[in-house]
């Protein structure tokens, strides 16, 4: 086993115009303590790191999936892979692209938020393996924040609900579409929403196969918020006072 350790921050690359490139394969294993990594940093600052096989990242701090400036990242998740962070930001600045593209393995946002479209552009294409978020998961969170979800295999898991949801656009533009096998779960262990636009964006929701289950499908904000039902199921979750 191979074990990169570090007790500070990490950046691939540090600084903009940098490329910077990570492959964590068989039981190789990336632990960062007391910090955050950044993939992809600076203005034109290109991150890319694939995780596959048993091999793993763990990030005490935030895992940012592009970070200051307009940066460039992508992160690809395969086989049974983990990828951890206290907080997930996927496209976290005005101006940085991320895409995140997993056929297996976990990615766990363990206590803080983890957000697709966060101010930046964020691009998610999971065709297997199990996504979890503890806290708030959105989909287009700020202002100028753009994410996609494409979920057409595994699972996507809301988890330990208390006072937050699966947003699918908050002030920014957001996109969940489920097709295939693909499998949405909001509130495991609990009530939870999913809520589409919580705030003054737009949010579009395509079921177009796989399942979303759900306390509540519910619109909170004063944006624009779309549900289309192509096709799929659309499930009450098994918990008190489970309305649509």
């Amino acid at each position: 086993t191979s074990v990169l350790a570090g007790p500070n921050r990490f950046f691939l690359p540090n600084g903009g115009g940098a490329t910077g490139t990570l492959a964590v394969a068989n039981s190789g294993r990336v632990i960062i303590g007391n910090a955050w990594f950044s993939l992809g940093n600076g203005d034109a600052g290109t991150g890319m790191a694939t995780v596959k096989a048993n091999g793993s990242i763990s990030v005490s701090g935030a895992f940012n999936v592009t970070d200051t400036g307009a940066s460039v990242a992508s992160l690809s998740l395969q086989d049974n892979a983990i990828a951890t962070g206290n907080a997930v930001y996927i496209g976290k600045s005005g101006g940085s692209v991320a895409t995140v593209t997993m056929s297996g393995g976990t990615l766990i946002a363990r206590g803080g938020d983890l957000q697709m479209g966060a101010s930046g552009n964020a691009t998610f294409n999971q065709t297997g393996g199990t996504v979890i978020g503890t806290n708030w998961i959105s989909i287009g969170r700020n202002g100028g924040g753009v994410g996609v979800y494409n979920l057409s295999g595994g699972t996507l898991m809301k988890v330990t609900p208390t006072a937050n949801r699966l947003n699918v656009a908050e002030n920014g533009t957001g996109t969940l579409n489920v097709s295939g096998t693909g499998s949405v779960i909001v509130g495991v262990g609990g009530f939870a929403d999913l809520d589409i636009c919580s705030a003054g964006g737009n949010g579009t929701v395509n079921l177009n196969g796989g399942s979303i289950a759900a306390g509540r499908v519910t619109h909170l904000g004063g944006g624009t918020a779309t549900f289309n039902f192509n096709g799929g199921t659309l499930i009450a979750s098994t918990i008190t006072n489970s309305l649509f």
